[in-house]
């Protein structure tokens, strides 16, 4: 199933460097988040390396403020 979010929110995540592939079927693979984390972005524990502006490296896994990514953790549990 293909995942959807509004077009304000992807605007506001310009700078994706992965064309939004976590929005398409198939090829686009999203990692589990753990939490939403209050003013920060959503969780996602593991040890992986991230080449994304919206992610930063934490101890236990990765904080990712991208606004698609959070918004596919409040609408799809991902």
């Amino acid at each position: 199933m293909s995942k959807r979010v509004p077009r304000g929110i992807l605007a506001e995540a310009k700078l994706c460097p992965h064309g939004y592939a976590c929005l398409s079927e198939g090829n686009g693979h999203v990692c589990q988040a753990e939490r939403l984390i209050p003013d920060d972005g959503v969780f996602i524990p593991g040890d992986r390396e991230v080449d994304c502006p919206y992610a930063e490296k934490r101890p236990g896994g990765i904080s990712c403020s991208c606004p698609v990514r959070i918004e596919l953790f409040k609408n799809y549990g991902l």
